[in-house]
Protein backbone atom coordinates (compact mmCIF):
# COMPACT_ATOMS: atom_id res chain seq x y z
CA UNK A 1 0.00 0.00 0.00
CA UNK A 2 1.30 3.32 -0.89
CA UNK A 3 0.34 6.98 0.68
CA UNK A 4 -0.78 9.70 -1.56
CA UNK A 5 1.37 10.94 -3.94
CA UNK A 6 3.97 14.35 -3.01
CA UNK A 7 2.85 17.25 -4.66
CA UNK A 8 4.74 20.42 -6.62
CA UNK A 9 3.62 23.43 -7.79
CA UNK A 10 5.02 25.10 -10.87
CA UNK A 11 4.43 28.68 -11.22
CA UNK A 12 4.18 30.70 -14.00
CA UNK A 13 3.21 33.77 -15.93
CA UNK A 14 0.74 32.56 -18.88
CA UNK A 15 -0.10 35.57 -20.20
CA UNK A 16 0.55 34.44 -24.33
CA UNK A 17 1.97 38.04 -25.13
CA UNK A 18 4.56 38.10 -23.18
CA UNK A 19 7.58 36.50 -25.12
CA UNK A 20 10.32 36.78 -22.27
CA UNK A 21 7.65 34.89 -19.80
CA UNK A 22 6.78 32.66 -22.68
CA UNK A 23 10.81 32.09 -22.78
CA UNK A 24 10.87 31.58 -18.99
CA UNK A 25 7.91 29.50 -18.31
CA UNK A 26 9.56 26.85 -21.01
CA UNK A 27 12.19 26.07 -18.31
CA UNK A 28 10.03 25.73 -15.56
CA UNK A 29 8.18 23.67 -17.12
CA UNK A 30 10.89 21.39 -18.36
CA UNK A 31 12.36 21.56 -15.04
CA UNK A 32 9.47 20.59 -12.83
CA UNK A 33 7.98 18.10 -15.13
CA UNK A 34 11.32 16.41 -14.85
CA UNK A 35 11.33 16.62 -11.11
CA UNK A 36 8.26 15.33 -11.27
CA UNK A 37 8.87 12.21 -13.16
CA UNK A 38 11.68 11.50 -11.66
CA UNK A 39 10.29 11.39 -7.78
CA UNK A 40 6.63 10.54 -9.20
CA UNK A 41 5.04 13.59 -7.90
CA UNK A 42 2.26 15.25 -8.81
CA UNK A 43 2.31 18.10 -10.87
CA UNK A 44 0.44 21.70 -10.40
CA UNK A 45 0.43 24.66 -12.45
CA UNK A 46 -0.57 27.68 -11.31
CA UNK A 47 -1.05 30.95 -13.25
CA UNK A 48 -2.81 34.19 -11.80
CA UNK A 49 -4.11 36.95 -14.50
CA UNK A 50 -4.93 40.80 -13.87
CA UNK A 51 -8.08 41.64 -12.12
CA UNK A 52 -8.23 45.22 -13.26
CA UNK A 53 -11.54 46.08 -14.75
CA UNK A 54 -11.82 42.23 -15.38
CA UNK A 55 -15.74 42.56 -17.02
CA UNK A 56 -14.89 44.89 -19.71
CA UNK A 57 -11.66 43.42 -20.57
CA UNK A 58 -12.18 42.40 -24.14
CA UNK A 59 -10.08 42.32 -26.39
CA UNK A 60 -11.74 42.72 -29.41
CA UNK A 61 -12.61 39.30 -29.87
CA UNK A 62 -15.12 38.10 -26.93
CA UNK A 63 -12.26 37.40 -24.70
CA UNK A 64 -11.03 38.27 -21.62
CA UNK A 65 -7.67 37.95 -20.21
CA UNK A 66 -8.88 34.33 -18.37
CA UNK A 67 -9.83 33.04 -21.71
CA UNK A 68 -6.01 33.77 -22.66
CA UNK A 69 -4.35 32.63 -19.82
CA UNK A 70 -6.42 29.52 -20.14
CA UNK A 71 -5.81 28.65 -23.93
CA UNK A 72 -2.04 29.15 -23.69
CA UNK A 73 -2.28 26.90 -19.99
CA UNK A 74 -4.08 24.06 -22.36
CA UNK A 75 -1.01 24.81 -25.10
CA UNK A 76 1.94 23.53 -22.33
CA UNK A 77 -0.88 21.04 -21.33
CA UNK A 78 0.24 18.93 -24.78
CA UNK A 79 3.62 20.39 -24.88
CA UNK A 80 4.11 19.23 -21.70
CA UNK A 81 1.89 16.35 -20.99
CA UNK A 82 0.21 18.14 -17.97
CA UNK A 83 -3.02 17.45 -16.05
CA UNK A 84 -5.57 19.89 -16.79
CA UNK A 85 -7.26 18.74 -13.40
CA UNK A 86 -4.29 20.15 -11.26
CA UNK A 87 -4.45 23.54 -13.39
CA UNK A 88 -5.21 26.88 -10.77
CA UNK A 89 -6.20 30.00 -12.74
CA UNK A 90 -7.08 32.55 -10.79
CA UNK A 91 -7.15 36.23 -10.58
CA UNK A 92 -4.79 38.54 -8.42
CA UNK A 93 -1.64 39.22 -7.81
CA UNK A 94 0.45 36.00 -7.79
CA UNK A 95 2.23 36.91 -4.45
CA UNK A 96 -0.84 36.24 -3.05
CA UNK A 97 -2.66 33.23 -4.43
CA UNK A 98 0.71 31.27 -4.30
CA UNK A 99 1.29 30.89 -0.85
CA UNK A 100 -2.72 29.87 -0.19
CA UNK A 101 -2.42 27.28 -3.34
CA UNK A 102 0.54 25.71 -1.74
CA UNK A 103 -1.09 25.43 1.48
CA UNK A 104 -4.69 24.36 -0.01
CA UNK A 105 -2.84 21.53 -2.21
CA UNK A 106 -0.30 20.64 0.41
CA UNK A 107 2.97 21.02 -1.87
CA UNK A 108 6.63 20.18 -0.95
CA UNK A 109 8.08 22.11 -4.05
CA UNK A 110 7.55 25.19 -5.29
CA UNK A 111 9.09 25.71 -8.59
CA UNK A 112 8.90 29.58 -10.43
CA UNK A 113 11.16 31.77 -12.20
CA UNK A 114 12.81 35.06 -12.03
CA UNK A 115 14.20 38.00 -14.56
CA UNK A 116 16.83 38.56 -11.73
CA UNK A 117 15.89 41.92 -12.68
CA UNK A 118 18.56 44.83 -10.59
CA UNK A 119 18.59 48.20 -9.72
CA UNK A 120 14.82 50.49 -10.74
CA UNK A 121 12.90 47.97 -12.59
CA UNK A 122 13.40 46.16 -9.42
CA UNK A 123 12.00 48.24 -6.98
CA UNK A 124 9.07 49.57 -9.69
CA UNK A 125 8.17 46.30 -10.81
CA UNK A 126 8.83 44.31 -7.82
CA UNK A 127 10.44 40.72 -7.42
CA UNK A 128 7.82 37.93 -7.38
CA UNK A 129 10.15 34.86 -5.84
CA UNK A 130 11.49 37.10 -3.91
CA UNK A 131 8.31 37.98 -2.10
CA UNK A 132 7.57 34.49 -2.28
CA UNK A 133 10.67 33.40 -0.43
CA UNK A 134 9.26 35.15 2.76
CA UNK A 135 6.14 34.41 2.04
CA UNK A 136 6.25 30.40 1.74
CA UNK A 137 7.44 27.80 3.87
CA UNK A 138 7.94 25.02 1.43
CA UNK A 139 11.15 24.33 -0.24
CA UNK A 140 11.61 26.43 -3.88
CA UNK A 141 13.27 25.81 -6.74
CA UNK A 142 13.97 29.24 -9.05
CA UNK A 143 15.09 29.20 -11.87
CA UNK A 144 16.08 31.66 -14.83
CA UNK A 145 14.98 31.36 -18.19
CA UNK A 146 17.33 28.86 -20.08
CA UNK A 147 19.98 30.78 -21.68
CA UNK A 148 20.86 31.78 -18.31
CA UNK A 149 20.54 28.61 -17.01
CA UNK A 150 22.87 26.40 -19.67
CA UNK A 151 26.19 28.55 -18.73
CA UNK A 152 25.18 27.46 -14.99
CA UNK A 153 24.10 23.97 -15.51
CA UNK A 154 27.82 23.38 -17.31
CA UNK A 155 29.93 25.02 -14.89
CA UNK A 156 28.37 22.65 -12.34
CA UNK A 157 28.80 19.47 -14.61
CA UNK A 158 32.54 19.91 -14.36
Amino acid sequence: MTGPKAKSLAAINADPRDHYHSILNQAILQYATDIASEFSSELHLATAYPTTMLAIQDHGDGRTDKDYYEKHCQEYAREFNLNEDYFHIEPGPTETMIPALLQDIDAKLLILGTHARTGISALAIGNTAEQLISEVKTDILVLQPKHHMIPLERELGK
